[in-house]
């Protein structure tokens, strides 16, 4: 799980570096996507939502980093119309990887009878899926964006802290269940 939590510090913070029209991702999404495959790698003995997200992990890993490359270059740039449907689709895809990791965190909660907080990391998605969709409809309403964009990043904050708090729990129900 340790792997799958450094890959959404990737995913969820973008610190970008602009140079007229070419833009460096600091820490590249395809980084974060490559790290989660390792840690579903890891994990996909554990449950089969794991096993089921893998295929989507790499084509996200592969999409992210054609645009990392695209941004390097300035050719994303250009085609800002065209990168708000790719965003969208960015979105929905990486919304559902996340929906099978926490589905599979249930799934492991359930079969071993330990205490992940699934349904608090479940509930954590959800809000920032809703917010995530308002964002991309209030881009109509440039005030409301602003706003919604800072209670999502509240949100994603708050979804890495419990997300970190649920892998160290893992960790410590595996060691108890191996050291017994």
């Amino acid at each position: 799980m340790k792997n799958i939590f450094i890959g959404l510090l990737f995913i969820f913070l973008n610190f970008n570096l602009n140079l007229g029209g070419m833009q460096i991702d600091l820490l590249p999404n395809f980084v974060g996507y490559l790290l989660m495959i390792k840690g579903i790698d890891e994990l996909i003995k554990e449950s089969e939502f794991f096993d089921k997200v893998r295929p989507w992990a790499v084509i996200m890993a592969c999409y992210t980093g054609v645009i990392f490359f695209l941004d390097l270059i300035g050719v994303s740039y250009q085609l800002q119309g065209f990168s708000i449907i790719l965003g969208i689709i960015n979105m929905s895809i990486s919304f559902f990887i996340l929906y099978q990791i926490v589905s599979g965190i249930i799934d492991i909660e359930q079969k071993y009878g330990i205490i992940l907080e699934g349904d608090k990391l479940k509930s954590l998605w959800s809000c920032m899926t809703i917010f995530d969709v308002l964002i991309y409809v209030s881009l109509f309403f440039p005030a409301f964006t602003v706003v919604l964009s800072i209670i999502a990043i509240i949100i994603h904050i708050i979804f890495l802290i419990a997300f970190n708090n649920s892998k160290n729990l893992y960790y410590n129900e595996r060691d108890k269940f191996f050291h017994s």
